[in-house]
């Protein structure tokens, strides 16, 4: 008996169809399981307007989706981005039926490039890209700590240290309290930093609107943002996600110091500040993702993060697509 056809239709983003979404997505990264209120406001962050959809649905049961659009963090013409979640224990003419419309939208927009990741633990969606002509152009490598694990004795002065060369080691919202301009102090922090983030092809920050929005959202958490400073100048910080399924597991962002201040221990000293942050706050599991050439993820390993599956990043020249 042949399996029921796919049927493909458009989704809006209606409080319905994240429900929807956010299940597949959910059944698919179970890891990275988030709440509907959390899905929405990362496609208000990292999704351009034109961004689209599709639900691919077999019977009438959802069984995967696809989406394509530019991101914030890439404004180069011509790349659009591919989201492809399909559960692996489904058939591949899921992933070719939302393949073949994305295809098609892209190049009807004129694209010459389309980027998608792949998580390591999904060998069949990695799979199935690959036979369709993309190539990985670099990986992220993801890692988790407990908490419980660090040794406080060895990593602890590392603070001491940063702090007797006359910069201070707090927390962003301390500084708030103190800097009436600390939002765009550390916007400047932050493009000059987010710039130096491995990556094939330049970066791309936020507009000064779109961070202010972002630091302002309830699962960005000043109090446990750890920042170190030079007088009111921030010189280096490290961003925590709170997740809202689980209080006692944080997603951490970006971390970086300005080009100045490195080779000082400046990145030492905001690890370990954001670690006894979470400590004290409950956290018993930290998250994070690096570039095996960046730094912070030798220095994480050094601490004892240990690695989980990588995500790929893969691109593929539409003029050679099939």
């Amino acid at each position: 008996m042949s399996a029921e056809p796919i049927t493909l239709e458009p989704i809006a983003k209606t409080d319905d169809d994240y429900a929807v979404v956010v299940a597949i997505h959910n059944a698919t990264h179970p890891r990275f399981a988030v709440t509907e209120n959390e899905y929405k406001r990362d496609d208000e962050h990292h999704h351009h307007s034109g961004h689209r959809r599709w639900l691919a649905k077999r019977g009438g049961r959802p069984v995967g989706y696809a989406g394509l659009g530019k991101m914030t963090w890439s404004d180069r013409p011509g790349k659009l981005y591919m989201e492809m979640v399909v559960p692996e224990g489904e058939a591949d003419d899921v992933r070719e039926a939302l393949y073949q419309v994305v295809l098609d939208e892209a190049r009807q927009a004129g694209a010459d490039t389309l980027a998608a990741f792949s998580e390591g633990d999904h060998p069949v969606d990695d799979a199935f890209k690959r036979s369709k002509g993309f190539v990985q152009t670099h990986q992220d490598e993801d890692s988790e700590l407990e908490v419980g694990t660090v040794d406080w004795a060895r990593w602890e002065p590392c603070i001491a240290a940063v702090e007797a060369q006359g910069l201070e080691v707090a927390t962003l919202a301390e500084y708030r309290l103190r800097c009436p301009e600390a939002t765009e102090r550390m916007y400047a922090l932050y493009v000059e930093t987010f710039q130096d983030v491995p990556s094939p092809e330049p970066l791309t920050p936020d507009t000064f609107e779109n961070y202010a929005k972002y630091v302002g959202r309830p699962d960005y958490p000043a109090h446990l943002v750890a920042v170190v400073l030079d007088g009111l100048t921030p010189v280096g910080m490290l961003t925590q996600r709170l997740r809202e399924l689980d209080a006692t597991v944080v997603d951490v962002g970006l971390a970086g110091v300005l080009r100045a201040y490195r080779g000082r221990g400046v990145a030492r000293a905001l690890k370990v500040k954001s670690l006894q942050l979470l400590r004290d706050a409950g956290v018993t599991l930290v998250r994070t993702g690096n570039n095996a050439n960046n730094p912070m993820f030798r220095l994480n390993q050094a601490i004892g993060f240990k690695q989980m599956p990588p995500w790929m990043h893969l691109a593929l020249d539409l003029g050679s697509a099939e």
